[in-house]
């Protein structure tokens, strides 16, 4: 899980769910550290199991079967371990080793679908 803590002590968190590409893929770490930078507890756990997906980002028409396929490769491979992992360590961590009294999401391309499943979960 990447982390950024905040300069100052704070209560406030913000969960960021990535993109398909990996927590390293684009920007996403460099806004998480601006999040911190403005107050917040940052935690951004690789929901992939550190295996982004395989291709790199089609262009034009090319990008209607990728989505496809990454489609079929997310429900076959990654859904089900989101619930664990948030329940069994990113809630906990914020919780008790940072004492977090409330927590935002920051959802990136297929994170934002993600957002629906944690509202269930919470």
């Amino acid at each position: 899980m990447y982390v950024v803590e905040p300069v100052e002590k704070s209560e406030k968190a913000i969960i960021v769910l990535h993109d398909v590409f990996g927590p390293d893929s684009g920007r996403t770490k460099l806004i998480s550290d601006s999040y911190a930078d403005r107050g917040y507890h940052v935690m951004m756990p690789s929901l992939l199991r550190n295996e982004p997906w395989p291709e790199e980002p089609a262009t034009g028409w090319g990008k209607i079967p990728q989505l496809f396929r990454m489609l079929r490769w997310l429900s076959h491979n990654k859904w089900k371990y989101i619930d664990h992992l948030l329940h069994e360590h990113v809630f906990p961590y914020a919780r008790d080793t940072c004492g977090i009294k409330s927590i935002g999401l920051a959802c990136f391309c297929w994170g934002k679908f993600l957002f629906f499943i944690i509202l269930e979960l919470i």
